[in-house]
């Protein structure tokens, strides 16, 4: 019956081709890098699964949708431009490329026309990274809210299948096969990543899923439940993420624990006062375990970001000497950037010697500054335009006197997402990574009000 079900639903179709999406996506898109191995199959099955998504997708399914589409279709055309021919007068007006045009006249190469982008093959690379979440978009873009939150336990799942091979993998020697990338953080736990600040920040991001499980009983006795396995598996995960040695992901777990703390509360009214008051305890519960388990794990020695913390200073964070030089190399870029994904080779014309060695500098660590840096005023206004459409969003799922229900409770658990990915992009670019990415596009989808739109149509 089920098999059947699934044969003649469009609606279940399409959720379960997005589910094996999103596994594969975070089996093997946990990496940053332009040449993981793993791209060679990521990209053209995201490209292939556009294609098919795009099949019988009627424009009234897209229009509840249409300013994340418009964001995301946004930033590939702004890639596009990027590697659009430019005339050779028009080319050597733009700041920063005097050193290359003067390259150009002592060598004879004379007047050629060039991209906007310093680095076309790795602003190609940008491009065809927008794929995977663009495919999980059009994906969702078929869904209901009743698929929607069936979406909450297959993440649950696999933020625990990642926390549970982080545990493998410390477990384990350092070169063990359990780590799926060949250039990823030594000794620690970081799962289905290479780094482990994008798995610190995945295991940040499941306390909203958890509250958002817990609430979701149909009966009393459901609710009690699930809200006393959510806190079980809360409490494993403090550890995990102390095991990361990520000090972002430990402070964006305890934000994502205070912000899950409070959207539960919200929902008091939803139950009898003498359950709601016993609820109302449960995050108090939730943080004092969070403090006993991460005190415990100090004792012990196994909090590796708590002794980040103490043992690094701030100043001797590499990541804090290569923002300087980003923002003079935006500045000498500006207003129309070097090419986005030229972040390696325009930071290459201008390094400080004191940041040359074995080892090249990859990112800037701050991915606005990033941002400005290689896609200049264009790609800040969008990014900008991005912020403030999900700023308003959260804010009318927090504050918009909307009665509380599944869905706003969804749309507030996607606030915390974002938020957690937004600001650890502060101090890092989990946003570059494929799974990251597509988890933004859900928590963003989750946060879109329902009155910008019917239902969409499945055929």
């Amino acid at each position: 019956m089920k098999s059947n079900r699934l044969l003649h639903d469009p609606a279940e179709r399409h959720f379960a081709a997005l589910v094996v999406f999103l596994g594969l996506v975070f089996l093997i898109g946990g990496g940053s890098r332009g040449d993981i191995q793993s791209l060679i199959v990521l990209r053209p099955i995201s490209v292939l699964v556009c294609g098919a998504a795009l099949v019988g997708l009627a424009l009234t399914d897209t229009l509840r949708y249409r300013m994340v589409f418009g964001i995301l279709l946004g930033s590939m055309a702004l890639i596009l431009l990027h590697l659009l021919p430019l005339p050779p007068g028009l080319w050597q007006s733009l700041s920063g490329r005097e050193l290359l045009a003067e390259t150009d006249r002592l060598s004879g190469t004379g007047d050629v026309w060039r991209p906007l982008s310093l680095a076309p093959d790795s602003t190609w690379n940008a491009f065809f990274t927008m794929f995977t979440p663009l495919a999980a978009l059009l994906l969702i873009a078929r869904l209901g809210s009743r698929h929607l939150q069936r979406l909450v336990p297959v993440l649950l799942g696999i933020g625990t299948f990642s926390a549970v091979l982080g545990l493998l993998q410390i477990i384990g020697p350092p070169d063990s096969r359990l780590y799926f990338y060949r250039i990823h953080t030594d000794g620690m736990a970081v799962g289905l990543f290479a780094n482990r600040n994008h798995a610190a920040m995945l295991l940040a991001v499941m306390f909203p899923l958890l509250t958002l499980f817990a609430s979701s009983g149909n009966t009393e006795n459901s609710m009690k439940l699930r809200s006393w396995l959510a806190i079980t598996v809360a409490i494993t995960l403090v550890p995990m993420i102390l095991a990361t040695g990520s000090r972002a992901g430990l402070l964006l777990s305890v934000l994502a624990i205070a912000g899950s703390a409070l959207f539960y509360r919200r929902q008091e009214g939803l139950h009898r006062r003498r359950e709601a008051h016993k609820a109302g305890r449960r995050p108090l519960l939730l943080l004092a375990a969070f403090l006993a388990v991460g005190g415990a794990s100090f004792l012990l020695s196994r909090a590796t970001a708590i002794n980040r913390l103490f043992s690094e200073g701030v100043s001797e964070d590499l990541r804090f000497s290569i923002w300087g030089p980003t923002i003079d190399a935006a500045l000498e870029f500006f207003p129309f950037g070097s090419g986005l994904g030229t972040f390696v080779e325009a930071f290459k014309i201008d390094e400080p010697d004191s940041l040359i060695g074995p080892s090249y500098v990859n990112h800037a660590h701050n991915d606005f500054l990033e941002l400005f840096m290689t896609g200049g005023l264009p790609a800040i206004v969008l990014a900008l335009a991005g912020l403030a459409i999900a700023g308003k969003w959260a804010w009318q799922s927090w504050f918009g006197g909307e009665a509380d229900n599944s869905r706003v409770q969804l749309a507030r658990a996607g606030s915390i997402i974002v938020l957690t990915l937004v600001l650890g992009s502060i101090a890092d670019y989990p946003l570059r990574v494929p799974s990251l990415a597509c988890l933004l596009v859900v928590g963003i989808i989750w946060m879109v009000p329902e009155r910008l739109g019917a239902e969409p149509k499945t055929r």
